[in-house]
């Protein structure tokens, strides 16, 4: 029943003869006894910032200014610490400094969507998203199996959709590349 790396869990075993399960098996009663391991604490995931943005000399210029003013603020505040509460707290004051400059001038990275991919199909793929929510909240199985197959048929029609997304997408490149090459312009190639 149980094999021998994991035998100590097993605290009580009863066979229960008088359980009718329409079946000539006899339902098995077993108390086990698990010891879980403790998970990590989760991490927390640093903000991607848009670094693309400093290449805009407009942006870096604001960006500059901005960790400049805030790291006269941060000269201003003096106080009496241990040497290793003052470097931690210097360490701290800085990272922040350039967390809220970056996140007034640069902003947070945005998610890029595949280019191939047509609004539709983006507006399909939230609705599969919905459908799955509802199939996953569902309490009783037959909201369950109606909400599995809504979400079955969503889930179809992303694909039929990215697929042909996909497919214009290359036949596109493709005649590109045969006028590309018909003109001479190798390097389009």
């Amino acid at each position: 029943m149980i094999n021998g790396a994991r035998r100590r869990l097993l605290q009580d075993v009863r066979v229960l003869r008088g359980a009718d399960a329409a079946s000539n098996h006899h339902l098995v009663l077993a108390v086990i006894q698990v010891k879980l391991r403790k998970s990590g604490a989760s991490k927390v995931k640093q903000p991607r910032f848009d670094i693309d943005k400093l290449k805009d000399p407009r942006v870096k210029g604001a960006f500059l200014l901005e960790l400049q003013n805030s790291f006269q603020v941060l000269a201003d505040l003096e106080e009496t610490q241990t040497e290793q509460d003052k470097i931690n707290e210097e360490w701290q004051r800085v990272k922040t400094a350039y967390q809220k400059s970056s996140e007034t001038c640069q902003g947070k990275k945005k998610r890029e969507r595949k280019e191939w991919m047509t609004e539709d199909t983006w507006q399909t793929v939230v609705k599969r998203r919905e459908a799955k929510k509802l199939y996953l909240s569902a309490k009783w199985d037959r909201l369950k199996e109606t909400f599995k197959g809504k979400y079955q048929e969503a889930n179809r029609l992303v694909k039929r959709k990215s697929r042909a997304d996909k497919r214009a997408f290359m036949d596109n490149l493709a005649s590109q590349a045969e006028e590309a090459a018909k003109a001479g312009e190798h390097g389009k190639v």
